[in-house]
């Protein structure tokens, strides 16, 4: 840290070990970097360019990623100096890793949904080419299948361990089903925190003159994160929303904000979800801050 000798080598190879397997590895990295940010403030910019190139590259998981947000969320803010400027580069670093991997997830879900589609397909026409003949048993191409008899073994002839297959396999949905609600808005449920705490962090920071022109360009994938079933990163989006609401006095986001609000009031996790109680006050500051009567009603 205190020599700046090949530094831009140095801080790449301890940032490409935010990505390291060993979890331990990748938080040693994250709190080193930490460290340049404190004893070199003039860093904070680099650092922040370069832990951003690294979550954007080409192979990095999911879960390295996550790091470096985290990461950058920890990093300190101020509104002196060069502060407004590195706070609007952290949310536009947020904002876009959120649309990339929600571009990527969306991507995935039509390549696997397509391929469900030609398996079906593939299916139906593998029972139209199977006929059966008189003896019970199955012709296939017209040619007759040779039933499989077996002798002995344990169970019922060895028809348990098929049984116990097709259980297997017809329990692979339900998982794939659960795995769906957890992501929610189709990111997975921690990333999308992270980006949201970093940008409802870092966007106060931001120059007044700036926040206009971010809030129309956040705002579209905040909406669709609170209309996702995940009930807490909803709630997370409806908090940003509202502070970005608050510094722009728009007609538009502000029908559209009380829609999504009332919608998530109809979720039915609310009354025993952990963050019940800073979704209702925020529900009250709403209200409060509501010109229209009609919505009041």
């Amino acid at each position: 840290v205190n020599k700046p000798e090949a530094e831009l080598q140095l801080l790449r190879l301890l940032t490409n070990k935010l990505g390291d397997p060993q979890r331990k590895m990748a938080s040693n990295a994250s709190h080193l970097l930490l460290e340049v940010t404190v004893k070199h403030p003039m860093m904070k910019s680099i650092v922040a360019r370069e832990v951003e190139q690294f979550m954007f590259r080409r192979g990095v998981s999911l879960k390295a990623q996550y790091y470096g947000a985290v990461l950058l969320n920890q990093m300190p803010l101020s509104h002196k100096g060069n502060g407004p400027k590195l706070a609007k580069q952290l949310v536009e670093t947020y904002f876009g890793l959120f649309q990339f991997l929600y571009d990527k997830s969306r991507h995935t879900t039509e390549n696997n949904s397509t391929e469900e589609d030609n398996n079906n397909n593939n299916n139906n026409n593998n029972n139209n080419n199977n006929n059966t003949s008189k003896d019970g048993s199955t012709l296939v191409n017209g040619r007759k299948k040779k039933r499989f008899h077996p002798k002995g073994g344990r169970g019922n002839g060895g028809r348990g361990r098929g049984r116990g297959r097709d259980k297997k396999g017809a329990s692979t949905p339900t998982t794939s089903n659960s795995v769906n609600e957890q992501i929610g808005s189709g990111v997975d449920a921690r990333v999308v925190s992270a980006l949201l705490t970093g940008i409802n962090r870092a966007f106060p920071y931001v120059a007044q003159s700036e926040r206009e022109s971010m809030v129309e360009k956040i705002a579209p994938a905040l909406f669709t994160t609170a209309h996702s079933p995940n009930l807490a990163a909803s709630i997370q989006a409806l908090t940003l929303i509202f502070q970005l609401h608050s510094s722009k006095k728009s007609s538009s986001i502000t029908d559209r904000y009380y829609r999504a609000l009332y919608e998530v009031c109809n979720h039915p996790q609310v009354p025993k979800a952990a963050h019940a109680a800073p979704f209702l006050s925020l529900v009250f500051k709403s209200l409060k801050a509501d010109n229209n009567n009609n919505n009041n009603n």
